[in-house]
């Protein structure tokens, strides 16, 4: 019986580290990945989640889902202005499908949901407030 149980933890602690290396490994394509597309120096800051003006709305959306704005759109002396305005009802919604994707049980979605309404804007402090474009470029950031 006790050979049972401790071959049983062994299994265990082999499976807890092919999950490991597995995610360890999934994070690495991601990165080599992002810094495919965007470069060295664009590629760290989007692996880092931080924003720089310069950036495109592609580098921005890889940071901060778009899904989580509401996005405007003017042009003005031929440049083209887009201005994202974080909508929060919005981020809930999409972090609450993302996790029920996850987990069919809804479970971990009412979860995610009754973390950020405790947390409040403490947490969603790193999330910008606004996000300013022109000609698909990243010109301001307001937090």
């Amino acid at each position: 019986m006790a050979a049972q149980l401790e071959l049983k933890k062994q299994q265990e602690k082999i499976a807890e580290q092919r999950a490991e290396q597995l995610k360890r490994k999934k994070e690495e394509e991601q990165r080599r990945n992002i810094i495919s597309r965007y470069g060295e120096y664009y590629g760290a800051l989007i692996i880092k989640k931080k924003l720089v003006p310069g950036m495109s709305q592609a580098m921005v959306n890889e940071v901060w889902s778009k899904d989580f704005f509401d996005c405007s759109i003017s042009t003005s002396s031929g440049r083209r202005i887009e201005v994202w305005t974080l909508n929060n009802d919005k981020m809930q919604i999409k972090i609450a499908s993302e996790a029920n994707k996850a987990d069919k049980s809804g479970e971990t979605a009412v979860a995610a949901m009754l973390l950020m309404n405790f947390l409040g804007s403490t947490s969603l402090s790193s999330v910008p407030n606004m996000l300013v474009f022109m000609n698909d470029k990243l010109t301001d950031i307001y937090k």
